[in-house]
This record gives C-alpha cells, structure tokens and sequence, in this order.
C-alpha cells in the first residue's frame, strides 16, 4: 500500500500474478482500494493452467491467443469483457531477426543434410519432462516409420533443455 501510494499510477499493470506465493495481489488490493485500475499481462503460454488461480481478478486481463481467454473466463472466473487478446508480444522481437549465416552453413555444423527439410525438436525442462528421451526415441521411430517419405527421410535436430540435458548424453542417433 505505502507503494502504490507514494508513486500513484493512473494504471497498475502487473505480470505474471499467477504464481505460488505472489506478492503481486498485494498491488492489485492496494491499487483496487486506491481506485486505481489494474491489469494482467499474462506471462507465458502455460500460466493460466499451470501455475494456480487468479485469487485477486484486475479489472484487466491481457492474454495471448482465444485458447487463453477461454482459459480467463472457464478457470479463473474473468468476465469477457474484462479479457483482450493482443498475441505473444514477448516474441514480437523474433519476427525481425535475420539468419546469422547461411542454410547450408548451419546444416553441415549441425550434421544435416541442406538439401533436405529437417524438424526441430525442442526439449522441455526436467520439471515438465523428467524422462523425455524415451518420449523422443517412440517419436523418432514413427517419424522414420512414417508413409510419407518427406517425413521419413526429414532430418532431425534435437535442442535439449538446457537445465534438462544430462538424460540425453547416452541418445546415439
């Protein structure tokens, strides 16, 4: 309160709220009794099913794609009117951004073959994927199984999380 108080803002916007132990519904409170207006600017694609419930709804709740605002409205009990879908503007930045050196430059550096189309498989933390590589090798198997031999023959280069990376050191593909 003393916060929101000293600085005064015509708007509190906070991101993410929806975590354990957020001290953000503190200025949501603060501000709500001040008469200031709030707003949510929803941090990751998850945070609306996967880190716990809006205890405190802003008068505004900022989400990526409708699936989220499906999610505000079903889960967390936020009026439609109170919800704008503006996209992932975190990543706006990536729409910009150029290749640093050529097709055929990175596919030999990586061991892929440039003259054919290749997946990119993105590993997940060890708290979403304790045990991803089995996951990954069944994938595998049926991509290299698949009919279509544009996918059977497609090349594969995986990115293991970077906190999750010891479980693959003994995949050999």
């Amino acid at each position: 309160e003393p916060f929101v108080r000293e600085h005064d803002p015509d708007l509190l916007l906070v991101t993410p709220l929806i975590e354990l132990g957020s001290q953000q519904v503190d200025y949501i409170k603060a501000a709500r009794a001040r008469g200031i207006r709030s707003g949510l600017a929803v941090a990751s694609w998850d945070n609306l099913t996967s880190k716990g419930l809006i205890r405190v709804v802003p008068d505004h709740v900022i989400v990526w794609n409708e699936a989220q605002r499906e999610e505000a409205e079903a889960l967390h009990g936020v009026r439609p009117e109170q919800i704008s879908v503006t996209g992932a503007h975190l990543f706006d930045r990536w729409f910009t951004m150029q290749p640093t050196r050529p097709r055929e430059a990175f596919c030999r550096d990586a061991g892929l073959d440039p003259s054919r189309p290749f997946v990119l498989y993105v590993g997940s933390s060890v708290f979403i994927a304790p045990d991803e590589v089995p996951f990954a090798e069944r994938w595998l198997a049926a991509l290299r199984a698949s009919d279509d031999p544009a996918l059977a023959g497609a090349g594969v280069l995986i990115r293991p999380h970077p906190a999750n990376a010891r479980q693959w050191h003994a995949l050999d593909r």
